[in-house]
């Protein structure tokens, strides 16, 4: 008698309401959402402890990317996807090919559940689905943004990947008809270094575990020391044969020219860093390359076509122009322990005859204890200094230094444009917070060594009037161009700004697309490979 009275109720209610409105609420009434009920109890329950964080491990396999997975089912109207005749069961194949064949980037294949997921008879449903969609996901992101990304991992690198929308691609892959393979494939960088460095990377995997003559540690070998270290030296750099042990005139040359191709002093002498590069193994290689094919996935994937490229460990500045490079110049980079940091800003002016206002840090640590010896030696290199609160620049003889100490220090020093200014003839600026810029330097001399790291950040060039130049005439501004040299000529200080800013790039890469089309492999300066690989090869 209830259910009768409840549904004539029902039928009452619906008779208030216009036929369409009628017809709609039927049909809900008759056909309920089934979005949550695709899924099963149980599931729904785990996908719920899944995105408040409570569980974290599916099968003894720790979650990726937890919060996309468990928000994908929650939401969505689909159900399981990779099981029980799930929309995506048939392409499972595939993920797991896709999957597999990632670790030609780098990317170990464990992190995304592998040797789980190639046994699907050993999970329940529930499991194999949660793990597939959440390796998918992870998939997506690390291949577009990288796997292990963090400011922790390398707090000078302020480059922050975009990170793609795994749900999107997830989304786009039902509704393209496109398979697996090919979506994931689509989201790795397809830059013509990022390919040259997978070709490289192949290349070496293909010479197996052939390792070159090893040299053992020992004292420095250079022309004058006999020894058989020396004689395993000449066998690994100038071929099997009928050595002797003597360092000679010829093992020399050999050292020189391996030196100048690995980015090392070419001193002909093998210290440490040499006896490193010598004794480098495919699997020490691979390491390498992998190590920067995750910083190219921090990079955007689509770069401009006009721009400048610092590669910090490669000591190089690039210009590029249409996506080819119009020429390279040597540069002097941070040194280790005041390194050049990794960003991205656009050039905005130049100057020429600048200034130089020193940096507070700067200028505590390494001006005052000269100004507190010998002020004099820095005002003949035309160094003032501001008293505050006054904005003019008054002789270093108006301050006493000796009762000035890094705390109470509160002047901003500057030195005057001239031969012996530490910015040289021409700065290039590109605001940004770690005042980092582009700049001649007077100490050409440093530009003949192999390793170039003796600033205190910022980037000197070995060309700058070169660069101005090409700046200026990529804005057709040819006339002021040719009068670079006549504007330094007569030493007053100029700002030229640019029509078109030109983004900068500082990167950092030790393997790298030299400029004859090679492969280059460098030393970590700044020692930033060894966490990249240490993340890179961690399972889930």
């Amino acid at each position: 008698m209830t259910d009768l009275s409840a549904s004539t109720n029902n039928i009452n209610i619906l008779l208030a309401f216009p036929m369409l409105i009628r017809q709609i609420i039927l049909f809900l009434l008759l056909f309920p959402a089934v979005s949550q009920a695709q899924l099963p109890s149980d599931f729904k329950t785990l996908a719920e402890r899944i995105k408040s964080g409570e569980v974290k491990m599916v099968s003894g396999c720790l979650l990726q990317s937890p919060r996309h997975t468990a928000e994908y089912y929650l939401s969505s109207k689909k159900g399981l996807l990779w099981t029980n005749g799930g929309a995506l069961a048939k392409a499972f194949p595939e993920l797991l090919k896709a999957i597999l064949q990632s670790e030609k980037h780098g990317l170990n294949p464990e992190r995304y559940h592998l040797t789980k997921l190639s046994n699907p008879q050993a999970l329940s449903n529930n499991d194999l689905d949660l793990l597939a969609t959440d390796a998918f996901f992870s998939q997506a992101i690390h291949r577009s943004s990288g796997a292990v990304f963090t400011q922790k991992l390398d707090p000078d690198w302020h480059l922050i990947p975009l990170q793609k929308n795994p749900t999107e691609v997830l989304n786009q892959l039902s509704n393209s008809g496109n398979g697996v393979l090919s979506t994931l494939d689509a989201l790795w960088p397809h830059h013509p270094e990022y390919m040259a460095l997978l070709a490289e990377r192949n290349r070496i995997v293909g010479l197996g575990k052939n390792i070159a003559v090893q040299i053992p540690p020992g004292p420095v070998l250079k022309p004058g020391v006999s020894n058989e270290r020396v004689t395993l030296l000449k066998t690994r750099l100038l071929g099997p044969g009928e050595h002797s042990n003597g360092y000679d005139d010829s093992l020399r040359i050999a050292v020189v020219s391996f030196q100048e191709a690995a980015g090392l002093e070419a001193d002909g002498i093998v210290g440490q860093a040499t006896l490193d590069m010598l004794n480098a193994t495919p699997a020490s290689f691979i390491d390498k390359i992998d190590a920067n094919l995750e910083r190219w996935r921090w990079l955007p994937h689509e770069l401009p076509p006009v721009m400048l490229r610092v590669n910090i460990a490669a000591f190089q500045l690039r210009a590029i122009q249409n996506n080819e490079n119009a020429f390279s110049m040597k540069v002097v980079v941070g040194k280790p322990y005041r390194n050049t940091p990794v960003f991205t800003e656009t050039l905005k002016y130049m100057e020429i005859n600048p200034y130089w206002n020193v940096p507070h840090k700067l200028a505590t640590a390494d001006k005052l204890p000269m100004l507190k010896t010998n002020p004099s030696d820095l005002e003949k290199q035309g160094f003032e200094v501001q008293i505050p609160p006054s904005d003019k620049y008054v002789p270093l003889s108006r301050v006493d230094w000796s009762k000035v100490s890094r705390r109470s220090f509160n002047y901003q020093l500057r030195q005057k444009p001239g031969v012996h200014n530490a910015l040289g003839q021409i700065k290039f600026m590109f605001p940004n917070k770690f005042s980092i810029y582009l700049h001649d330097t007077n100490d050409k001399k440093l530009f003949n060594k192999q390793e170039r790291s003796f600033s205190s950040g910022c980037i000197r060039l070995s060309e700058p009037i070169k660069l101005a130049q090409w700046l200026l005439g990529n804005e057709s501004r040819m006339e002021e161009a040719g009068n670079i040299d006549a504007m330094i000529e007569k030493g007053k200080t100029v700002r030229i700004h640019l029509n078109r800013p030109v983004p900068v790039y500082i990167v950092y890469f030790t393997a790298f697309l030299d400029d004859t089309g090679n492969i280059s492999f460098r030393k970590d300066l700044y020692l930033r490979d060894k966490a990249i690989i240490t993340e890179l090869r961690k399972a889930d």
